[in-house]
């Protein structure tokens, strides 16, 4: 009988770890597809990180054409006032000669 009871245990045993290692089976299949699901996740947030890259650089053309006036006006706004009056004369003397050009073609 004592035979029997270690045929028995051994195979409650084994048993029991055919279990376990059904268990660990089961949890591998899920890991690996919330592994399948953030792998989706990180692609997809890659494309949309590269979009936003896009936008940034665009915004930042953009910026930098502002800028650009921006900083022409102000060096308007830095010029003297001799100069702006130099400048004055010569965009009225160039309107002074546009004018006379309309007038005689008419």
């Amino acid at each position: 009988m004592s035979s029997k009871s270690k045929y028995d245990s051994f195979i409650e045993e084994l048993t029991s770890l055919e279990k376990s290692i059904y268990k660990f089976i089961q949890k591998n299949a899920e890991l690996v597809e919330f592994n399948k699901a953030l792998q989706k996740k990180i692609n997809q947030l890659d494309k949309e990180n590269e979009t936003l890259k896009l936008k940034v650089k665009e915004s930042e053309k953009e910026q930098s054409g502002n800028n650009l006036e921006t900083d022409n006006y102000n060096n308007l706004n830095k010029m003297s006032a001799v100069d702006k009056q130099v400048l004055s004369g010569e965009i009225n003397t160039l309107v002074d000669k546009i004018n006379y050009h309309l007038r005689s073609v008419t």
